[in-house]
């Protein structure tokens, strides 16, 4: 599969919380060699600072970014700061839009802070995955969020709540937007995913059966089915 995407198309992987790039490793082993798969911790306690360390890293190469949760507000915010180079956003399980949440916001970083990693998962991200999710994949994704640092964490906590609203960005680009969504996400539902791509004005939507928030994790397979279609195109590039 990586001997197809050729040129001087980039793949930039951007993973949801409370995960690192890890999460991606399954994709990495058939996307192109040259695909980045960062910790977004690494770069700040802001997407927009993400993004734009992110664009400096990828050089000048044309890129399809692929942003899992939080990390398709930072896919949306690379193509709002290179949108010429950035030739296709897939958000999976994300948005465009924000509420503001304060009160919701500190909660989580008092959880995190008071009562430590194992309280903050059980209550926050346990429960996004699908009813019918293997529990292997729970204790991996589990297993990779233990490893970040809870400094980390909080960065990403506090970026997560604070970013930008990007619903005009996301419906006047004119390039391809393909969105992600599991079918028994929450956050968002597939409803509010499926209307980011209905207004986009190069929008698609995917929904993936018995599936919640971390699509390509709970169902591999069909995530590498769907990502496939969405990256032939570039194959001539």
């Amino acid at each position: 599969m990586a001997g197809t995407y050729v040129g001087y198309m980039r793949v930039v992987l951007l993973h949801a919380l409370p995960l690192t790039g890890a999460m991606w490793t399954d994709q990495l082993a058939w996307l192109p060699g040259s695909t980045l798969a960062p910790t977004l911790y690494d770069y700040g306690d802001s997407i927009s600072g993400w993004a734009e360390s992110l664009l400096l890293e990828a050089g000048q190469d044309d890129l399809v970014v692929v942003g899992a949760s939080v990390g398709g507000f930072c896919a949306l915010e690379m193509a709002r700061r290179a949108p010429d180079q950035v030739s296709a956003v897939v958000l999976v399980g994300s948005k465009a839009g924000v509420r503001r949440d304060d009160p919701a916001r500190e909660h989580a970083l008092k959880v995190l802070a008071n009562d430590g990693f194992e309280a903050a998962w059980q209550k926050f991200w346990a429960p996004l995955f699908g009813p019918k999710t293997d529990r292997r994949v729970r204790e991996q994704a589990k297993v990779i969020a233990s490893s970040v640092d809870a400094n980390d964490l909080a960065r990403g906590v506090r970026a997560f709540f604070d970013r930008d609203d990007l619903r005009d960005f996301a419906r006047t680009w004119n390039r391809p937007v393909h969105v992600i969504s599991g079918e028994h996400d929450r956050t968002p539902t597939s409803g509010t995913s499926e209307a980011v791509a209905a207004e986009a004005v190069q929008g698609s939507f995917h929904l993936i059966r018995d599936c919640g928030h971390y699509v390509n994790l709970e169902q591999p397979a069909v995530f590498r089915s769907v990502m496939s279609g969405v990256l032939v195109q570039f194959a001539a590039l």
